[in-house]
Parts: structure tokens; C-alpha cells; sequence
């Protein structure tokens, strides 16, 4: 049968988001913002107790969301945040038409032969998509614009997280990938969209971040932690305190 069709109005802080979910898509017919500062407008599809990989917005939608400082779609999976550089290409390349991103799993169909064999050889992949159209035209580069992406790929994984670009010819590009297994979030900027594969290679032994009383997950500085830790940048000032 066809996919229910349900609409729902989402209000996080001082914006307001009309929405009719179908299926895994979610159309965004209407946004509001009641915030004199610009700040990064955030557009939450993560909690509408449906899976949502795909989100549409309308061309007024997205030159609403141009005034502001970037963009962030939650999705139930995943967390993309547009810069203002890739926000301004999106708005440029959109014209009149509907804009549409897909972030999450891959489908089969997603794949031609190509990247299939290049995924295969990578052993135990998961594929994601991250694909963004104007209409029925693709935006795969955002012209010095960045976009992060923050994909649940599951908690608890072991081994070092590894993240390549599965180009349209069947290149595989590794990419700079951060990973938190008490969250399950693997994050990472991307400079354009396509496919990505994601593996673990078990054969490392990935060195656990020491825990720290006085940092916390919620903290505006926890990545800045994380990332000082991971690189070896420094150290706490003793086993349970960071600073």
C-alpha cells in the first residue's frame, strides 16, 4: 500500500517547523524563526517517533534559512550542519526548486557496479549516502562551503573507524573520521556529497580517551577535549581530572 502521511509542528526553542512525514521523507512546507540573532538554524526531524532519512524543503524554506548563520538538519540517524559558504551555493544552485537531502544507509539502487566492487573490497562496509538535490538536479560540491556530518553507525564498535569516499568510478578515498562509541556517533566534514563507506579495522587497538571528572559529554568543549586527546595534542593534569 502507500505510505501514511502524517503532518506534525515541531518547536524547538524559537523556531517552529511544519512537516508531512511519507514514509522516511519529511516535507517542510513552512519555517519560522522568532530569533532577532542569526544564529545557526536548526531544523529537528530526530524526534518525530518516525525513521526520517530524507528531508524537502521548499525554496522560500531555504531563503528563510539563508539569513542565517548555517543550517542543521536532524535526521533520525544523522546531524548535517551547512556553513554559510555551502549554505549561499545551496540557495544559488536552488532557483525556484524544492531542495532534498538524503543522509543515511544506502540502498542497493543507491550504488552502480562500480562502487559496489570498490565497497566489496573494503570487507565489512556500511555504506552511506549523503546526497543533496535542487530539483532533480544533484549539489555535490559546495564551492569552498563545508557541511559536518554526524552519523550514528552504533555504539561499542572496536578497532580504528575508517571512512573512504566511494567516487562514481569506483575510487575509494579515505577521509578524516572521528568516532565516539559511548554516543555510537561517527563524525566528519565533508567538502562534497556522495556515497561513504564505513569500516573497522579490528586489528587496531584504538586507545580509549581517559574519562575526566570535570568534562563532560554535553560540554561546549568536549570535542576540543576529545580531538587533544586523540591527537596526542596533551594530557590531563592527572588520571581523572582534565584541567
Amino acid at each position: 500500500g502507500t505510505p501514511s502521511e502524517s503532518k506534525i509542528n515541531i518547536s524547538v526553542g524559537d523556531t517552529k517547523v511544519t512537516a508531512t512525514i511519507t514514509g522516511t521523507t519529511a516535507t517542510i512546507s513552512k519555517f519560522e524563526s522568532s530569533s532577532s540573532t542569526k544564529s545557526e538554524a536548526s531544523i529537528d526531524l530526530s524526534q518525530t517517533g518516525k525513521a526520517v532519512d530524507t528531508a524537502k524543503l521548499a525554496a522560500p524554506v531555504i531563503k528563510e534559512l539563508v539569513k542565517s548563520k548555517g543550517m542543521e538538519i536532524k535526521l533520525s540517524d544523522s546531524n548535517v550542519s551547512f556553513d554559510i559558504a555551502a549554505l549561499e551555493t545551496i540557495s544559488k544552485e536552488l532557483g525556484n526548486n524544492q531542495l532534498s537531502l538524503k543522509a543515511g544507509k544506502a540502498s542497493e539502487k543507491a550504488m552502480n557496479s562500480k562502487q559496489k566492487e570498490a565497497v566489496k573490497k573494503l570487507g565489512n562496509a556500511s555504506v552511506y549516502e549523503f546526497a543533496l538535490k535542487a530539483g532533480s538536479k544533484t549539489i555535490s560540491n559546495f564551492n569552498g562551503g563545508k557541511a559536518e556530518v554526524e552519523i550514528n553507525v552504533g555504539k561499542g564498535r572496536k578497532g580504528q573507524i575508517k571512512m573512504h569516499h566511494i567516487s562514481d568510478k569506483g575510487k575509494s578515498t579515505a577521509v578524516e573520521v572521528t568516532y565516539n562509541k559511548n554516543t555510537g556517533v561517527a563524525k566528519v566534514v565533508l567538502e562534497h556529497f556522495s556515497l561513504y563507506a564505513v569500516t573497522f579495522d579490528e586489528s587496531v587497538i584504538v586507545q580509549e580517551a581517559p574519562f575526566f571528572s570535570d568534562v563532560n559529554e554535553n560540554d561546549w568543549f568536549f570535542s576540543s577535549v576529545e580531538y587533544a586527546l586523540d591527537k596526542k595534542l596533551m594530557n590531563g593534569i592527572s588520571e581523572t581530572q582534565f584541567a
